[in-house]
């Protein structure tokens, strides 16, 4: 419903129908200027007039109001007494489309009216409102009970209302007495004052309304079951079946139920997130999925499709960036005839964008590739919130234009990232039984067949390409082997259905390659054609057989004829299919293309590029050979243009290897593989297994360290796993979140025989009574030093499994069992712990151990004579110290203790401390986080006795005052006491009584007092006693609250002269603060690092920057977060270029953009310099500019970080030049900075020399 503006006609309007007897003039004549100028002719005939009548109107008036007002006088005039004039003038305007007007007429309220007004009646009033509408408190519950949000509790109650009303009620205004009654007045005058244009615009959105339903339940209701059979489709409500939607990224991530789950996402301030990206690869599904929303919201059997009042479903492929969203809503969805008034539909949108939807399907497809935002059209203006900002719009695209989307430009946030992963196994066995409904047994045999090959089980996750699975099943029951076999058996099989013969569907394809090819390297590529760009048998043909489609399309109201591909991946295949063709008659036009493609960006033609290799050695070694030569330092396995040169050696199925080169180029030192898609996995390990078929370890014993994170590789585990094995310098393997029941046998397996493997840490896999298939295997890594088992949920018996393994490794020095249930099953594995011999780190952190847990742990531990560590933090062992605390003083090589969190009480830290006495290596305890309020007084005392004790952690354990005093008190008496922490402890005004026993603690070096509440007066206390400690070398009193106080303490921190890091991170620091720190700090000869981030210091450098210059001895400075602008980075770095020393600059988080051209000039003179971080600076491409000038003049500099710096999508040709003479620079990070393909292409030429370009 629109914003109601108000008006006195409309008000008498809504008075007149009250009565069944005539309409008065006033009523007429504010009737008369709602009737539309294009439409009240058509009205007058309905009412009886002839065509002579109608025609004699205008002659006597001469405005249009004047003319329809006469209309209607004379009609009224001639109405017999017992007509219902009302009744008889809605059913005209129902007849000629003006449904709207007829509604206000009556009063009536339709679905969309009533929904906006249930999201404007208030959530704690409604139930008020629902008695007074005649509704008990039964029917109310009801209501609840039945909708889970409370604006579809309102809304279904005002539907129950509605649909008990008589005909001759004024639903309208029965509404708003009950809203007055009830004492909404406000919404009782919106809803009864209309004003004529909002009527004008309702009318034409009713129109619209229809007509889109209309089309949807028409062209949408159907889905076509062959791409090349247009008679073979069946219902979308039977055959349509959902698609993975997976929203969110690592633990945030989650899937969705359904797509109505995307429109109720909220962000954490409660408002709806109006604006979707779903991105997934071709044929994903997202396509249909729009389709089904358009059709849903059409037949009305979607409840969160009933807010809106208007869906626009458009294709992007017929848009470009200057496409006005109106226009193209009559070019693409309305028929040439409907009679609607464009400007009162643009108003209506602009007046209800919440009740508006719009499907932007395909922005990979959009005809203009290179966007200027000053030429955007209504359409992009939407999309970056410019205009209509409570329109909903859901867009869909490839991910490799995710980023070009996701830019400022266009969609910021908050918006919902969906990831369309089209069908999980279940959907796939469904979609397949839906298709054979009636040959249920094929059904079966088609997916046998899909799950026995890793190939089919990844294409068929594709909706469109298990469709084309199931269509050649169909045939003769058999599939193909690689992607690009299954596209030419596609063909084929479109060829035979419409008689086409094999030689001339193979010569017309080839044939439409070379048009599609000339479209794909269109710098706007093109993917709409003329009737003219074919020959007119080659077109005549493909249309038979489907292979291309026409259809009309309308530019500015005037028809074209269209020929598309069937779909994009098509085009690519017909067009890959051309370019072999011309590898053998014209080698020398194939290298030009070939190189014209690589150049620009071959992600963006990674269909073409690996349709072009299918079943085709010589093709695919030449394209590989250009890789290579343009692309060899992105050809690892975690870049993109490396994965797809991987995938095209996949599709060619060769029997050779490719190069030297090339394979030297793709393994690296290093491999990870990071949340790979299951079809890059699939590559990737056939080429690792050919490797290792063909040449052992030759190549892969390069390999030192395997990472693989993230990846469902089931269907790949095979080839890895026989890779694997030949990785025989592998000393380093960790995967994470990759690992299942069905993959862990055979990857343990494979590491048995490698003689160098010492670290093995398997985070995060699901491993729940799975040791009996793989724990035998562990006892075969005879080199094995660290095993981490972390994250995988294992139980007792896989504990008793992998526990008897370890016994016969002779070099295991560490083992991670963390974060898995093991509580009350240590009895069965505890005792296994006593023979691994050579343990000297266990660590069963938040492992739900209990006491009697405990006991046998220890018990078991006391026969190890090289256990140094032993943690076991996490495991609520709160009053039982009593039992196995006794049997800890039998660990005597152990020299550190962990139990933070485990709930301990005052007793239960007396029989700690009193047992860790009589080790005599026993160097760090660490008890934070147990809540030990008040209890020092009982075991404080012991602690004097743990002589070698050098480090105690207290942080977070509730201490106060007094316990303080005891603790501090006691600690004086250890020699070795070199770190302290209490951090976290509420310690603020405290410091006068315990603060005088620090000067005792003459060992100490670090002494940390985070978060303790601390106020200038304790910080006096703190720092003047911590000067009589001769090797004090850090303080860390970052999270107080000190703003305004360093006047009194500041001057004390220049006696402490031993002191080399401090830390006053959020702290509130302001200007004359940062004077006396800085002023105090330049006499101290050993301060290497001074940590200031995260104090609001925005414009105040000019007074305290100057001091800077003297801190000599300072390597490194965090400005991080300081609020700083660049006439402060003047300051800092003109007074940092005379450190000798500075290896470290880090001032990310500061809003620096524009700024560069005044500090960037400064940074050249940092001559030590080795880290530089810039991150999230909002620095622009002129930024950078001035930046890497400086930096090139800097011999020693190793590390640059500059992400999150958005701005700089699109500029890095203007700057990333200079950074080829930063000699030193190692894998500078351009994380989240939007970077283009054309971008990385420039950074890759131009710093092809580093080992790593992380982007």
């Amino acid at each position: 419903m629109a914003d109601w503006d108000g008006g006195e006609s409309q008000r008498r309007l809504g008075r007149h129908h009250e009565a069944t007897g005539p309409l008065d003039d006033d009523s007429l004549y504010s009737i008369s200027t709602q009737i539309h100028a294009g439409e009240w002719r058509g009205l007058a005939t309905r009412l009886g007039f002839s065509a002579a009548e109608v025609s004699h109107f205008p002659s006597d008036h001469s405005f249009t109001a004047e003319q329809i007002n006469q209309m209607l006088v004379t009609w009224r005039n001639r109405q017999p007494v017992h007509v219902n004039q009302t009744e008889a003038l809605c059913k005209a305007l129902k007849e000629v489309g003006n449904a709207q007007l007829a509604d206000n007429l009556t009063g009536e309220l339709d679905d969309s009216s009533l929904y906006d007004i249930a999201e404007q009646i208030d959530a704690n009033e409604w139930t008020r409102l629902a008695a007074k509408l005649g509704f008990n408190q039964a029917r109310v519950s009801h209501f609840k009970d039945n909708h889970s949000s409370v604006v579809d509790q309102i809304n279904g109650m005002l539907v129950a209302w509605r649909k008990k009303q008589p005909g001759d009620v004024n639903q309208r205004e029965a509404l708003c007495k009950a809203l007055r009654e009830v004492g909404d007045i406000n919404l009782a005058d919106k809803l009864s004052e209309y004003s004529a244009s909002d009527v004008q615009s309702l009318n034409a959105a009713n129109i619209c309304e229809d007509e889109l339903k209309s089309h949807y339940k028409e062209t949408g209701s159907f889905l076509q079951m062959n791409p090349w059979c247009e008679d073979l489709k069946k219902p979308i409500a039977e055959m349509c079946t959902k698609v993975q939607l997976i929203t969110g990224e690592g633990k945030t991530e989650y899937t969705l139920v359904s797509y109505e789950e995307m429109l109720l996402l909220k962000t954490k301030e409660g408002k709806l997130i109006p604006i979707a990206v779903l991105s997934g690869l071709a044929g994903r599904g997202k396509t249909t999925l729009f389709d089904k929303i358009a059709y849903d919201w059409a037949a009305g059997s979607c409840k969160v499709l009933q807010k809106y009042k208007l869906v626009f479903l458009l294709k992007m492929c017929n848009l470009k960036q200057e496409s006005n969203l109106v226009g193209s809503v009559f070019d693409q969805l309305l028929a040439e005839d409907t009679n609607l008034d464009l400007n009162a539909l643009e108003s209506y949108i602009k007046m209800n964008s919440g009740k508006v939807l719009i499907l932007l399907d395909g922005f990979d497809e959009l005809r203009t590739t290179s966007l200027n935002k000053s030429s955007f059209g209504s359409i992009l203006k939407i999309l970056n919130r410019r205009m209509c900002r409570g329109c909903t719009v859901l867009v869909s695209t490839r991910p490799s234009h995710l980023v070009r989307l996701t830019t400022k430009a266009l969609i910021q946030q908050p918006f919902t990232h969906v990831r369309v992963m089209g069908f999980s196994k279940e959907d796939i066995t469904e979609y397949v039984n839906k298709f054979y409904c009636d040959e249920p047994t094929k059904a079966k045999e088609l997916l046998t067949r899909i799950r026995s090959s890793n190939l089919f089980s990844v294409l068929a996750e594709s909706p469109m390409l298990l469709l084309m699975m199931c269509s050649l099943w169909s045939k003769d029951s058999k599939l193909p082997e690689t992607m690009s076999s299954f596209y030419h058996n596609a063909v084929d099989e479109i060829g035979k259905r419409k008689d086409v013969s094999e030689q001339e569907i193979n010569s017309v394809v080839i044939e439409l390659g070379k048009v599609g090819l000339q479209g794909l390297l269109f710098p706007d590529q093109v993917l709409s054609f003329k009737d003219s760009d074919f020959e007119p048998g080659e077109l005549n043909l493909a249309l038979k057989a489907g292979i291309l489609t026409t259809q009309r399309v309308f530019k500015g109201r005037v028809p074209h004829g269209s020929v598309q591909f069937i779909h994009k991946t098509f085009q690519e295949f017909c067009s890959a299919l051309y370019l072999q063709n011309l590898f053998e008659v014209n080698r020398q036009e194939f290298q030009k293309i070939l190189n014209e493609i690589v150049s620009k960006s071959p992600v963006d033609f990674e269909y073409l590029l690996r349709f072009c290799c299918g079943g085709n050695e010589t093709c695919t070694f030449e394209i590989l050979n250009v890789f290579l030569a343009k692309c060899k330092n992105r050809l690892s396995v975690r870049d993109r243009v490396g994965q797809l040169a991987l995938h095209c050696y996949f599709e060619s199925q060769c029997k050779c290897l490719p190069s030297k080169k090339f394979i030297q180029a793709v393994l690296r030192d290093n491999i990870n593989l990071h949340g790979l898609l299951d079809d890059t996995l699939l590559s990737v390990t056939y080429f690792l297994r050919r490797v290792a078929e063909d040449s052992g370890s030759a190549y892969l014993d390069k390999i030192k360290k395997l990472n693989i994170s993230h990846c469902e590789w089931i269907r790949s585990v095979t080839d890895l796993a026989f890779a694997v094995s030949a990785m025989k310098s592998l000393n380093k393997a960790q995967i994470i979140g990759s690992l299942t029941s069905e993959t862990i046998a055979p990857v343990m397996k494979s590491l048995r025989n490698l003689a160098k493997l010492v670290s093995l840490n398997l985070f995060y896999n699901y491993l729940d009574s799975t040791a009996a298939s793989w724990g035998m295997h562990l006892k075969e890594i005879k080199p094995l030093q660290w095993l981490n088992l972390s994250h995988c949920s294992l139980n007792g018996e896989d504990m008793v499994h992998v526990a008897e393994s370890l016994k016969d490794l002779p070099n295991l020095a560490r083992l991670d069992v963390p974060n898995n249930n093991l509580g009350g099953t240590a009895a069965s594995w505890g005792i296994h712990l006593k023979e691994l011999k050579p343990l000297q780190e266990l660590i069963l952190r938040n492992c739900s151990l209990n006491g009697q847990d405990m006991v046998h742990v220890v018990e078991s531990l006391k026969g190890l004579h090289n256990l140094a560590t032993l943690d076991i933090p996490g495991n609520n062992l709160g009053g039982t110290a009593a039992s196995w605390g006794i049997h800890v003083k039998e660990l005597k090589p152990l020299q550190r203790l962990d139990l933070r969190n485990c709930s301990l009480n005052g007793q239960d830290m007396v029989h700690v401390v009193e047992s860790l006495k009589d080790l005599p290596n026993f160097a760090e305890l660490d008890v934070s986080d147990n809540n030990l309020d008040g209890t020092t007084a009982s075991w404080g005392m012991h602690l004097k006795e743990l002589k070698p004790l050098q480090e105690v952690d207290l942080s977070h354990c509730s201490l106060n005052e007094q316990d303080m005093v005891h603790v501090v008190g006691a600690l004086k008496d250890l020699p070795n006491l070199a770190r302290l922490d209490v951090s976290g402890n509420n310690l603020g005004g405290t410091a006068a009584s315990w603060g005088m026993h620090l000067k005792d603690l003459k060992p100490l070096q670090k002494m940390d007092l985070r978060g303790c509440s601390l106020n200038g007066q304790d910080m006096v206390h703190v720092v003047e006693l911590l000067k009589d400690l001769p090797n004090f070398a850090r303080l860390d009193v970052s999270d107080n609250n000190l703003g305004g106080s360093a006047a009194s303490w500041g001057m004390h921190l220049k006696e402490l002269k031993p002191l080399q890091r401090m830390d006053l991170s959020h702290c509130s620091l302001n200007e004359q603060d940062m004077v006396h720190v800085a002023e105090s700090l330049k006499d101290l000869p050993n301060l290497a690092r001074l940590d200031v981030p995260y104090n609001n210091l925005g414009g105040t450098a000019a007074s305290w920057g100057m001091n800077l210059k003297d801190l000599k001895p300072l390597q490194r400075m965090d400005l991080r977060g300081c609020s700083l602008n660049g006439q402060d980075m003047v300051h800092v770095a003109e007074a940092l270029r005379d450190l000798p020393n500075l290896v470290s600059l880090d001032v990310h988080s500061n809003n620096l953009g524009g700024t560069a051209a005044s500090w960037g000039m400064y940074l050249k003179e940092l001559k030590p310099l080795q880290e530089l971080d810039l991150r999230s600076c909002s620095l622009n491409g002129q930024d950078m500019v001035h930046v890497t000038k400086s930096l090139k003049e800097l011999p020693n500099l190793v590390s640059l970080d500059v992400s999150g710096n958005a701005d700089l999508a699109g500029t890095a040709t203007s700057w990333c030049l200079p950074l080829k003479h930063a000699k030193a620079l190692r894998d500078p990070e351009l994380y989240s900075c939007e970077l283009t393909e054309e971008d990385k292409k420039r950074l890759h030429d131009a710093l092809g020399n580093l080992d790593k370009l992380l982007l």
